[in-house]
């Protein structure tokens, strides 16, 4: 468990400084999107079900491999790609919603 946490860790750290790094070089109206676009993923990535947002949050935010995800939360490769593509599409779904507005 504390190597996983480690993992993770160094992931988000890599993660956060491209991120912040990427951004230094954009106008203001650009950086005002990213951050906008990036609080509405937050928002409906925490309303979706326990198991989606665990393992979309694995997967996509933390990296981890699908043979990874499967082995943490205990269940099968592919009850673990069902449930990514299921949490994606929520996702996606939503986001075209908070964009339409």
């Amino acid at each position: 468990h504390c190597l996983d946490r480690l993992k993770v860790k160094n992931r988000t750290e890599l993660i956060n400084e491209s991120y912040n790094d990427q951004a230094s070089t954009d106008n203001p109206y650009l950086k005002a999107e990213r951050k906008n676009t990036e609080e509405i993923l937050h928002k409906i990535i925490e309303n979706l079900p326990a198991l989606q947002k665990a393992i979309i949050t694995m997967k996509d935010i933390e990296e981890y491999e699908v043979e990874e995800i499967a082995a943490i939360i205990g269940t099968k490769v592919e009850a673990v790609r069902m449930n990514l593509s299921r949490a994606r599409k929520k996702v996606r779904e939503e986001y075209l919603k908070w964009t339409r507005v």
